[in-house]
């Protein structure tokens, strides 16, 4: 997975690529790992909570993280 994937607007720069059958959770709490997320890889995560297929318990928790970590993110933008 550390090949370049082609995107619509160029090209995918991160070596992940966020599926509803990741650990999502973990991603957005983990200090050691949502130190290391891409802004590419957090709008992948926010669309997913969009158009996924999520149980509604686990969009609602994913909804908070991602929310909190946009929060931490950029505190200075108006995540509502």
């Amino acid at each position: 997975a550390k090949q370049k994937r082609l995107a619509f607007n160029g090209w995918w720069c991160s070596s992940w690529v966020p599926t509803t059958t990741d650990d999502l959770e973990g991603v957005l709490s983990e200090d050691r790992v949502k130190d290391t997320i891409t802004h590419a890889q957090l709008q992948t995560i926010t669309d997913l909570l969009k158009w996924g297929n999520f149980a509604p318990e686990r969009r609602a928790k994913l909804e908070a993280l991602n929310q909190g970590l946009t929060v931490e993110l950029f505190p200075d933008s108006n995540a509502d």
